[in-house]
């Protein structure tokens, strides 16, 4: 049940304004291909809500609120829920009516739903995003085949869509069966943002969230109880060539892990005695260099990768937790057989000895093996500027062979 409302003030739109109660049924086995597939229905419970078609292909959707709930058990999914507080959508279309861009906003969104594989275990989500804001823009008219917008979006077109919330909180979990254990996830993050993007030819995809918490447990026959984990501030992005070129061309990748923490509860399961340091795992990538570009979408590979990496550039690859540190520079020529690089790679480790020690007294190791492992280290290694603790390993790749400061490895 809807009215439909048009005029002159309205500039040659339609203003459709559904029934506060209504019903939606996905017709599954139209859009499956599948005859037997069980429709799946929902009611639906909106206050205002007011959707607005332009004659120019613009549109406008506005809810005070809006709510589908799942009516009927489905054989798949089960307990649908979409809720929605103040919902505001902009976006046009092309003249063939493919979407060209869009923009969603919400205070409050609100998702979850169980599925059901085998008909015993059963997976449950339940996800809340504050202040979400999603964009989308696209110069590509997209007819439904993925494969075929993508190619054309790399070769002569542009696609942007950013996802941004000002924090989440949201609870997963699984029920189990015979063999495997139940399991719940419950986790609170603050702002996240993600990028996908292709522009010029270049594929962009970057995330970034704030701390989160993430706290887990586990049922029998599990001997695990389970804890919680914080992430600091974390951030990916990576970038690279997609359109086929005359040469190679430049990529990057960054990621960075501000620290991540274990309760003592997680400490606990495999050193009692607090033997390991506590403190945060730190961990920071930057790497890049050229690659080459040898398939285009949907063209057939013959088995092989399209992206042929010809140069790596290490330019800070470093970890730090349980009281050591590492950190790796360097840079290696991929081009050719990628089995067989060329270059020179510095690692330097801090902290690894007293390590080895703290994990023989947690019990992890059997007494003597860490002394093996430091006898071992030490015929690669050589003791750096810092003290006893301080391994240097210069490594250096060449006509197919590797040396570790000065000594060919047999």
């Amino acid at each position: 049940l809807m009215t439909v409302g048009t005029g002159v003030t309205d500039g040659g739109a339609l203003i459709v304004a559904p029934s506060d109660d209504s019903r939606l049924t996905l017709e599954m086995a139209a859009l499956t291909g599948e005859a037997e597939a069980e429709d799946i229905v929902f009611d639906i419970a909106s206050d205002a809500l007011r959707i607005a078609l332009a004659g120019d292909g613009s549109f406008d959707v506005s809810a005070a609120s809006f709510a589908a709930a799942q009516a009927e058990a489905g054989d798949f999914i089960r307990g649908g829920l979409l809720e929605i507080d103040d919902l505001s959508a902009s976006g046009a279309a092309g003249p063939d009516g493919a979407l060209t861009a869009f923009e969603v906003t919400a205070p409050r969104i609100r998702n979850a739903y169980r599925i059901t594989e085998d008909g015993v275990q059963e997976i449950s989500s339940d996800q809340t995003y504050s202040g979400l804001n999603v964009s989308y823009a696209t110069d590509t008219p997209f007819t439904g085949d993925v494969e075929a917008f993508l190619a054309e979006a790399v070769e002569r077109g542009r696609v942007e869509l950013t996802i941004a919330a000002s924090g989440t909180t949201g609870a997963s979990g699984v029920t189990g069966g015979p063999s495997a254990p139940p399991m719940d996830f419950t986790g609170v993050s603050g702002a996240l943002e993600g990028v996908f993007s292709i522009i010029d030819g270049r594929i962009r995809y970057a995330v970034k969230a704030d701390a989160t918490d993430v706290t887990m447990a586990f049922g029998a026959p599990s001997p695990f109880p389970g804890g919680k984990v914080t992430f600091g501030d974390m951030a990916f992005d990576l970038t690279a060539p997609m359109r086929k070129a005359d040469g190679p061309q430049p990529y990057k990748m960054t990621m960075n892990v501000a620290g991540v923490e274990m309760d003592e509860a997680i400490w606990a399961a495999f050193d009692a005695g607090g033997a390991i340091p506590r403190g945060p795992i730190a961990l920071n990538i930057d790497i890049g260099g050229a690659a080459r570009v040898l398939f285009g979408i949907g063209e057939n590979t013959f088995g092989q990768t399209p992206l042929d990496v010809e140069t790596l550039e290490i330019r800070d690859v470093s970890l730090e937790g349980m009281g050591v540190a590492a950190a790796a520079t360097g840079a290696l020529e991929i081009a050719g057989d990628a089995s067989q690089p060329e270059g020179d790679v510095r690692l330097d480790v801090w902290g690894a000895f007293a390590l080895l020690d703290a994990a023989t007294a947690a019990g992890l190791l059997p007494p003597g093996q860490g002394d093996l492992y430091k006898q071992l280290a030490l015929s690669f290694a050589q003791v750096g500027d810092d003290g006893p603790d301080h391994l240097v390993a210069d490594i250096s790749t060449k006509d197919g062979g590797v040396s570790v400061n000065g000594t060919p490895l047999q």
